[in-house]
């Protein structure tokens, strides 16, 4: 999978090339615009790799704590990756932390 950004009004526009295989042969690539939040320009974590918010099970995830401790976007990350069911590190959160915080939320508007 080949990617490519660019900038649009309002949202970053990431243009995703996916090769179709079929057998040995490629067809052509189609492309797939997905739209980001602006808010994520501005977080501490932008051009860090992947490897800090994804650990490994036993790896350590106090990098990404430390990125997100003093990130000025950690709560619109916190939402996104609650309404969006995402995994890894995000807003300051681990999976774990989020399943925790939903199931709280539930019972506080029960």
């Amino acid at each position: 999978m080949f990617v490519r950004g660019n900038l649009d009004l309002g949202l970053v526009s990431w243009h995703t090339f996916d090769p179709i295989e079929l057998g040995t042969e490629f067809l052509e690539p189609r492309r797939i615009e997905v739209q980001r939040p602006t808010w994520q320009l501005r977080a501490s974590c932008r051009g860090v790799g992947p490897d800090v918010f994804f650990p490994s099970r036993g790896e350590s995830s106090a990098a990404a704590r430390e990125f997100c401790a003093g990130c000025p976007v950690s709560a619109p990350c916190l939402e996104y990756a609650i309404a969006n069911d995402c995994r890894g590190w995000w807003g300051g959160t681990s999976e774990r932390d989020r399943v925790r915080l939903v199931r709280q939320r539930r019972r506080e508007a029960a």
